[in-house]
């Protein structure tokens, strides 16, 4: 960004949100910079980070930052909580980063049917406050990860054989839209947006909030179980009868490596411990039918990449099965549907999760080729066995990925149609490149 155009719009912003304009060379600005999931975002370098506290600040930001963004003077990363691994993803190098950590906030409606839950906050926070009227919501797995970019993808909760994707329990969002009108989505209010966010990521707007619908807290029956190496084929053979032969639309199972009774924050505080923040790391998805013999395949195959890549120093090369029920796709499109649009008899299906962290740079290019390698022969392989199926979850999607396209032609059509209406000049489309863009799918062309 040049000298002269910086300055109009420092000028600018700092009308708006004053000293909440953070600069390079600050402590504040290295704290936020480096504060990312991985190593990839803390690398890049945003000209300036715009923290705004209030929504009324959010509709200031876009409407100043709009005519900037329209006339390709400068571009724009949001950032929730940062937990998406790949670089550019919500930050940008010599770009302004919209930091939206500032805009917190859990509410229960008066029948305490509803919590609205700002934007900024994480899972942990939202489960400490509704564990205290006895009551949970379909949230991440994951409880130190952000509300925001999981909801807006989609998100696995350990209640979705029930509910659906954690975004079917969104009854409402708050979005500020690139005209600066704050705009409400909901079945009632545009609800061919509200269809879009369920999913749609950052491609119609800022979130500020939603809605979600609350449920009975109650005892947890789960834990994390470890198995020998050699155990391994015999869990895919598990795993594969329990999802073609389900039978408790309460049972929520992740296939990757003592049992207790607790609760939904003390899972989700111990699956948070398997990472750790600023590692360089990232996940790849895919998306097949179960068959035994092809997830034998897939995990010979793993194992000889990790043999290719187990020199590689402080290496953790995770690699798992997620599966995606009858009785939750069933359920998810009971509850309204959303942009994935992937129909109930399609199911069952396994969402293929590899994620490699690693610790230095000197790496990267091996691991990321090797792991490149490996995908491509999975999916040459389900392909081969018609066993691929179209669907890419956004949540453990990589940047190569055609995510959007996964959706299908038609939820895509409805996507570009929603994303005119709302944007016409496309400023979340070219102004925001982080994430998956309508503009790069196909259909938009």
């Amino acid at each position: 960004m040049e000298h002269s155009v910086k300055s109009r719009v420092l000028e600018d912003l700092t009308s708006v949100l004053g000293d909440a304009v953070i600069l390079p060379g600050s402590e504040t600005y290295q704290q936020a910079s480096g504060s990312y999931f991985s190593a990839f975002e803390n690398e890049l370098e945003p000209w300036c980070i715009a923290q705004p506290g209030s929504v009324a600040q959010v509709q200031s930001l876009i409407k100043t930052l709009r005519p900037h963004v329209d006339s390709g003077h400068c571009q724009v990363a949001i950032r929730g909580a940062g937990h998406t691994p790949f670089a550019g993803s919500a930050n940008i190098h010599d770009g302004i980063t919209i930091d939206m950590r500032k805009l917190k906030g859990i509410h229960l409606s008066e029948d305490k049917s509803l919590v609205e839950i700002g934007v900024g906050e994480i899972w942990t926070t939202v489960y400490t406050e509704l564990e205290k009227h006895g009551l949970a919501v379909p949230g991440g797995r994951v409880a130190r990860i952000g509300v925001g970019g999981f909801i807006l993808g989609g998100g696995l909760s350990m209640f979705s054989t029930r509910y659906g994707f954690a975004c079917d329990s969104v009854t409402e969002f708050q979005v500020i839209l690139a005209s600066g009108e704050v705009a409400l989505a909901s079945e009632a209010k545009n609800p061919d947006l509200f269809w879009a966010l369920k999913g749609g990521l950052n491609n119609f707007g800022v979130v500020t909030s939603f809605k979600m619908r609350t449920m009975k807290l109650n005892p947890i029956w789960g834990g994390v179980m470890y198995y020998a190496p050699e155990a391994f084929p015999q869990l895919l053979e598990r795993a594969c009868d329990f999802v073609q032969n389900e039978t408790d639309i309460d049972t929520h199972i992740m296939c990757s490596t003592g049992l207790r009774t607790s609760t939904q924050l003390d899972f989700s505080e111990e699956l948070s411990k398997y990472s750790s923040d600023g590692m360089r790391q990232y996940w790849t998805t895919m998306t097949i039918r179960p068959d035994v013999s092809l997830m034998t395949l897939f995990y010979e195959k793993w194992q000889k990449t990790l043999a290719q890549i187990s020199d590689t120093k402080g290496l953790v090369f995770a690699f798992g099965f997620h599966p995606l029920t009858k009785f939750l796709l069933e359920n998810s499109a009971a509850a309204g549907g959303n942009a994935a649009a992937i129909p109930p008899t399609d199911g069952p299906l396994f969402v293929l999760l590899v994620n490699p962290t690693w610790e230095l740079q000197s790496d990267d290019e091996h691991v990321f080729g090797a792991v490149r390698n490996l995908m491509s022969e999975l999916k040459h392989l389900a392909h081969e066995k018609g066993m691929l199926h179209r669907y890419i979850f956004t949540n453990y999607g990589f940047s190569e990925d055609d995510a959007l396209s996964g959706y299908g032609e038609e939820s895509v059509a409805k996507l570009i149609a929603v994303s005119k209406r709302v944007d016409p000049n496309g400023m979340f489309q070219k102004g925001v490149p982080g994430g998956f863009k309508l503009r790069n799918t196909p259909s938009s062309t």
